[in-house]
């Protein structure tokens, strides 16, 4: 939240503590929402401020997180997309940093970009908590034991063994894991489901982990949404029945809301 001073150029950052009536904290999103809504005069270090003044800017790269609320009160500005080779150039960065200094390669990069359907936060997560610890345990094996360099780690971490370890995962070349291939196959033996048959059908309990894999299949041409529900394309079908499947790549970067 931004608190506009004297000049368009001169804000300030503030950290409001909103409560209910029964002094129970709220969550983030309630918050906010009551930030947005609660028209106030409050004093925070010993100042005045005017909400009617406050200007809140939200950013997100999960819309499919927000909630109804969320979605409709804010104005939008759509940024460009983030797109593969931005994403790879944050893994390199962040690559540097856990290993020591070591550099992975640009094609490396990529790799785990795509895999990760161009999410940031997922791939920088998946290099340090997965990949890392994944590649320093081969290379501990293979030693009996002996301690490995991060610098080895880092020379192991190729594209080819990158997309290998993902392949034993069950994430395809475009991104696409177990949930996101039943769902397409599920639309291809029934034509047109809901989201809540969908839900039921491929076990996820939770509404946001559904609306992340639609919202990504949406993105890559595979599934088109209308008010009776979802179904599969003509990308969607020649995906399924395609081995390897296209290359889908092109249309994996990742938009900012």
């Amino acid at each position: 939240m931004l608190w506009k001073e004297e000049s368009i150029s001169s804000f300030q950052l503030l950290a409001v503590e909103v409560k209910t009536s029964d002094g129970n904290e709220l969550n983030e999103e309630q918050k906010r929402l009551t930030q947005m809504d609660d028209r106030r005069m409050t004093s925070i270090d010993g100042r005045l401020y005017d909400f009617n003044r406050v200007v809140f800017l939200l950013a997100t790269t999960d819309q499919g997180k927000l909630s109804e609320a969320f979605q409709s009160r804010p104005n939008k500005t759509w940024l460009r997309p983030y797109t593969l080779h931005e994403l790879a150039g944050i893994v390199w960065l962040h690559g540097k940093q856990c290993l020591d200094g070591s550099e992975l390669t640009q094609e490396a990069c990529y790799e785990i970009a795509a895999r990760m359907r161009c999410s940031p936060r997922l791939s920088v997560r998946q290099l340090s908590e997965v990949l890392r610890p994944y590649f320093f345990h081969r290379i501990w094996q293979q030693q009996d034991g002996k301690t490995p360099l991060l610098s080895q780690v880092a020379e192991l971490m190729t594209r080819e063994n990158i997309a290998a370890f993902y392949e034993t995962q069950g994430i395809d070349h475009n991104g696409l894991d177990d949930v996101a291939k039943r769902y397409l196959d599920y639309l291809k033996r029934q034509g047109v489901a809901s989201e809540a048959t969908l839900s039921q059908a491929l076990s996820i309990t939770v509404r946001q982990d559904f609306v992340e894999v639609r919202e990504y299949l949406v993105r890559l041409g595979l599934v088109e949404t209308f008010p009776g529900g979802q179904r599969l394309t003509r990308a969607g079908a020649k995906y399924l029945n395609s081995n390897p499947p296209p290359d889908l790549r092109g249309l994996i970067s990742r938009a900012i809301m």
